[in-house]
């Protein structure tokens, strides 16, 4: 994955910079909701350490130095 694309793909991610923060739903029915948010949260973080751990194997790669 080339750095452009993992660029695009982390600002696609991202809310746009001035927009409302998210209301939390005080309810106990918005507790799906929450459970909900932060399971799509986790699952991005983790996308995106997978996408930065390809990009330093290519660093590495084209260095011939592995990450140190």
């Amino acid at each position: 994955m080339t750095h452009e694309r993992a660029s695009a793909t982390l600002a696609l991610d991202t809310p746009p910079a001035g927009s409302p923060p998210e209301e939390p739903d005080a309810s106990p029915a918005g507790v799906p909701d929450r459970t909900r948010r932060l399971q799509q949260l986790r699952a991005q973080s983790q996308a995106m350490v997978t996408e930065l751990q390809a990009l330093l194997r290519e660093a590495s790669d084209d260095t011939g130095r592995g990450s140190e």
